[in-house]
C-alpha cells in the first residue's frame, strides 16, 4: 500500500479569508514584516504552461489569499489570459513582495525584503492560503525568462497592452517549444530577476527581452539577509547565458542539459 505524502503546513490553521498572519521567517528576516499587511502565498497549478511574477498583491488579493483576486487581476483574466485563451489552472502566479503597502519599498529596505521573500518561492498557498511545501514555482523550474509591462501601464497605455500581449504570445510559443517561461511583468520583477540591469533602464527599455536560466533561489540559507550577504547575487552564480539572451524571438529549441554562465 502506498504511504501518502506529508503536507508540513507553515503557519497555524487560519480561516480561508481575511488577512493572513505572516509566518515566523518574515518576522525574522523581512524589514517589513511589522508594515505590510497580510501575506499571499503563490498560486500554484497542477501543470502550468507559464507562470508570471508581479511586484505584490492588492488589497482584494490579501483579503482573499490568492494572487489576481482584485481589480488588476480582473483586468488580467478578461484582458490577457481570456484574449490568449489560457485558463488560470494553466498560469503559475507569484510576487516579488508578498504582502500589501501602499508603497512598494525603496532602498535596502528594498533589497532585504525582496531577498526574503525568495523564501516561499518554495511553497504555494493552494491550501487555503496556508503556505506548504508542496508544489511551487521552485519545483516547476523557470528555464526560460521574458520581460513586459507591469499590470498598471497595461491598464493605463493601451499601446502598452498591445506590446504585452505580444510578449505573452511569445511566451505561450516557448511553452509549446518545451520551455517553462516565466513572464517578468515591470520593473520589480525584472530587476529582482536580473539584477545586472540594475542602472541600464527600466522595464520600457527591456520589455520583449528574453534569456535562459534557471531559478536559483531553492534554500532557505539563499533567502536570509545578513550583513555580508547582499540581494545582489553576480549574474554568473545564477546561471544565465549570455548566448542565449536576446530580443527576437526563433524558433524554440530544446533546453540544453548545461548552460554556460554569463561571463564564460
Amino acid at each position: 500500500m502506498l504511504e501518502r505524502t506529508k503536507v508540513k503546513p507553515l503557519a497555524n490553521p487560519q480561516p480561508a479569508k481575511g488577512t493572513a498572519q505572516k509566518p515566523d521567517f518574515c518576522h525574522s528576516y523581512c524589514p517589513r514584516a511589522t508594515i505590510g499587511a497580510g501575506f499571499v502565498p503563490d498560486w500554484v497549478p497542477e501543470n502550468p504552461k507559464l507562470a508570471v511574477m508581479v511586484a505584490s498583491p492588492d488589497k482584494d488579493s490579501v483579503v482573499e489569499r490568492m494572487p489576481f483576486s482584485g481589480g488588476y487581476g480582473g483586468f488580467f483574466w478578461a484582458a490577457v489570459a481570456k484574449e490568449l485563451g489560457i485558463r488560470k489552472q494553466e498560469i503559475l502566479i507569484s510576487h516579488v513582495i508578498r504582502c500589501y503597502s501602499r508603497e512598494y519599498p525603496i532602498g535596502e529596505d528594498r533589497k532585504r525584503s525582496e531577498q526574503a521573500c525568495r523564501n516561499w518561492d518554495r511553497y504555494s498557498g493552494n491550501r487555503h492560503g496556508v503556505p506548504v511545501e508542496e508544489k511551487s514555482l521552485v519545483t516547476w523550474d523557470p528555464n526560460i525568462f521574458l520581460c513586459t509591462f507591469s499590470l498598471d501601464d497595461m491598464v493605463t497605455m493601451g499601446a502598452y497592452m498591445s506590446l504585452a500581449l505580444n510578449d505573452f504570445e511569445k511566451a505561450l510559443r516557448f511553452a509549446e517549444g518545451g520551455y517553462r517561461p516565466l513572464v517578468l511583468m515591470g520593473g520589480e520583477a525584472i530587476m529582482t530577476v536580473a539584477p545586472w540591469l540594475q542602472g541600464k533602464g527600466g522595464e520600457k527599455t527591456w520589455r520583449g527581452h528574453w534569456w535562459e536560466g534557471k531559478w536559483k533561489w531553492t534554500t532557505q540559507q539563499q533567502c536570509e539577509p545578513s550583513k555580508n550577504l547582499g540581494f545582489f547575487i553576480p549574474a554568473k552564480d545564477l546561471g544565465y547565458s549570455k548566448k542565449r539572451f536576446g530580443k527576437k524571438l526563433a524558433k524554440p529549441e530544446k533546453p540544453a542539459a548545461e548552460q554556460k554562465t554569463m561571463f564564460e
